[in-house]
């Protein structure tokens, strides 16, 4: 949390949520965030081709074209995506929600709440989230 609060010397813990068994998921796993990275990059790429050609008075089917291989690269890995997930047996973990108060951006307090998941032997926290 020190590297993601705005403002760290505000922070008031609230509560510590019980920690409950869990398991990992495919999202959470290494192969999970590169291919939704890559997912992503194509996408973005795709949406940056639409954006050129629209701009462009002669190579506009050019990059149209190269949008739409893209998109189906984009598509192809979001439904191999998709068999992964359903197959993934995932990780025995641990989770946990931690509730506190701290300055936002604009120097006001606000609650925030911390979700986080721990490894099996609580030494490594294997993914984060804030609100």
């Amino acid at each position: 949390m020190r590297t993601t609060l705005n403002d760290f010397k505000s922070y008031e813990p609230i509560e510590f949520g019980k920690l409950e068994s869990s398991k990992t998921t495919f999202s959470q796993s290494n192969e999970g965030i590169e291919l939704e990275q890559s997912i992503l990059n194509h996408l973005q790429k795709m949406n940056d081709y639409l954006v050129i050609g629209s701009n462009s008075t002669g190579n506009a089917k050019f990059y149209m074209d190269l949008s739409e291989k893209e998109k189906n690269i984009a598509d192809e890995l979001s439904s191999q995506r998709l068999k992964k997930i359903e197959s993934f047996k995932g990780e025995a973990c641990w989770k946990m929600k931690h509730s506190f108060r701290a300055r936002n951006a604009g120097g006001n307090y606000g609650i925030h709440n911390a979700y986080y998941t721990f490894d099996y032997d609580i030494t490594i926290i294997l993914h984060s989230t804030l609100d």
